[in-house]
């Protein structure tokens, strides 16, 4: 797969030395990646499109320190990796609230950087590789957990609405879906409605927004929707 990767320093040396590590790693694991680099914490956050795999955050910045650009970012993606670039390791017990996944301590090895990137990337993969199988009217698919929106029935027709626009029609009953897919983030808002929690734009009244689609959420789950939801939102 190809990473998205964004570094936001304001220092041009660490930049540069970022970027020349992740050249050589590219190089090293035969992966292909596409880096952006910010020198102010703002400018990032203001041209975010919710497509990094990996933010290198550097924690002391003007402004805006690292710590405040990683709550911004978490606020607006729960799975986007976040390593952290500092000269003091004091910070690292502070990470905990924003589910940062390493510190890379300056000045920067090249060793420890591998090392996280290592572990970093096969978390990435094992779960964009995550799948389910269903059959259509074509045959069998595979489709990734993370790009389904929400599943909807229709008697034993299911439609699985993906992140795309697009969907996929199938037959089954619902049970089956909720027992595979319940521990990767899914919850049931309404007696026909299945929904990854993960996409989520904001909850109203009686309906939940989801890839700019309004969902109803029935009254009786709502309480226990919010609760799932926080949980989620925590833990992710």
């Amino acid at each position: 797969m190809k990473y998205c990767i964004v570094v936001v320093d304001d220092e041009e040396i660490c930049r540069h030395q970022l970027k020349n590590m992740l050249a050589r790693y590219s190089a090293e694991e035969g992966i292909e990646t596409e880096v952006r680099f910010y020198d102010k914490p703002l400018a990032f956050l203001q041209n975010y499109r919710s497509d990094a795999d990996i933010v290198f955050v550097d924690i002391k910045m003007p402004g805006m320190d690292g710590m405040q650009l990683a709550e911004s970012l978490r606020a607006a993606d729960k799975e986007t990796a976040i390593i952290f670039t500092t000269s003091f390791l004091r910070y690292a017990i502070e990470g905990y609230a924003v589910q940062a996944s390493g510190y890379l301590l300056k000045p920067l090895e090249y060793e420890q950087f591998r090392l996280t990137m290592r572990r970093v990337t096969s978390a990435i993969g094992a779960r964009v590789n995550k799948t389910i199988t269903v059959k259509d009217e074509n045959g069998v698919k595979r489709i990734p957990i993370k790009d389904i929106s929400f599943i909807e029935v229709f008697g034993r027709e299911l439609t699985i609405h993906l992140a795309t626009g697009g969907s996929v029609n199938t037959k089954g009953t619902l049970r089956g879906l909720e027992e595979e897919l319940t521990p990767y983030g899914f919850f049931r808002c309404a007696h026909s409605f299945f929904v990854n929690l993960r996409r989520v734009n904001a909850v109203g009244k009686s309906d939940i927004t989801i890839d700019g689609k309004i969902i109803p959420i029935s009254r009786g789950t709502k309480k226990e929707f919010l609760a799932a939801l926080a949980e989620y939102s925590g833990n992710n």
